[in-house]
């Protein structure tokens, strides 16, 4: 998956979202919150994450994406058919696969709060500066 997939992906999350909720996710941490609502909801309604493919890829594309955006890092593709759409994001010397985060998250609720990743997550790496590539690039389209 490239780069600007990835950020489609999570814009069109982002989107789908707002019609679903009329809330606008903003590429904060604070709107993972938000994230953690709707995933907990399928938890509660007890949803397979495999039966929500569409919702778990953009999902883990923002949450990926607000991680990236924050923290720095770079998406890669995998070796195999199965990574093509469970691409990992590297951090550092820290890599993530955020599309297993999200379905743990489907799959066993509030104590896999994307959250309180997002916040174990920074004390492992520091926040860099944000991506001013991706803001310049998004301003001039």
């Amino acid at each position: 998956m490239e780069l600007g997939e990835i950020i489609d992906q999570a814009d069109e999350f982002v989107a789908f979202h707002e019609e679903q909720s009329g809330e606008r996710l903003d590429y904060t941490p604070a709107s993972l919150v938000a994230l953690d609502a709707m995933l907990t909801a399928l938890f509660d309604r007890r949803v397979d994450s495999a039966d929500a493919g569409d919702l778990v890829i953009g999902a883990a594309a923002y949450l990926g994406e607000v991680i990236r955006r924050m923290l720095g890092g770079s998406w890669h593709d995998g070796d195999g058919v199965a990574e093509v759409i469970n691409p990992r994001l590297q951090v550092g010397s820290v890599s993530l696969w955020p599309v297993e985060s999200v379905m743990r998250c489907i799959a066993d609720g509030p104590e896999e709060s994307l959250t309180q990743y997002y916040a174990t997550l920074t004390t492992l790496v520091a926040p860099t500066q944000a991506d001013t590539r991706y803001t310049a690039v998004r301003a001039s389209a």
